[in-house]
């Protein structure tokens, strides 16, 4: 993925961001994920004046699980009037937590 824009630090969220959503898009389409590879494993583009190279942290999805969890009875609802699949929204929700808690710890 290359990333353009002034601020490395931003750069790196968003690509984080884009690379875990390409993980759940291709898990879902049952595309084969590749093993993570290193920096050196990327060959430079000549065309590109490069500035950085930086390592994104990503997890690899996981097979789903049922569970059985408490919740509050309008907070269920209000997610029912705009997500067609709950346990999709709850998943996606609870990914976009997890990655902003792990900002704040890395900052």
């Amino acid at each position: 993925m290359h990333v353009r824009g002034r601020h490395a630090y931003r750069g790196r969220t968003q690509r984080g961001g884009a690379l875990a959503g390409h993980l759940i898009v291709a898990e879902q389409y049952g595309d084969p994920i590749p093993e993570p590879s290193g920096l050196e494993a990327i060959q430079r583009d000549p065309e590109v004046d490069e500035v950085a190279r930086i390592l994104v942290r990503a997890e690899r999805p996981g097979k789903a699980k049922r569970i059985n969890i408490m919740m509050d009875e309008a907070l269920i609802e209000a997610i029912d009037r705009i997500a067609s699949n709950r346990s999709g929204f709850l998943s996606d929700a609870a990914r976009m937590a997890i990655a902003a808690r792990r900002e704040t710890v890395t900052r």
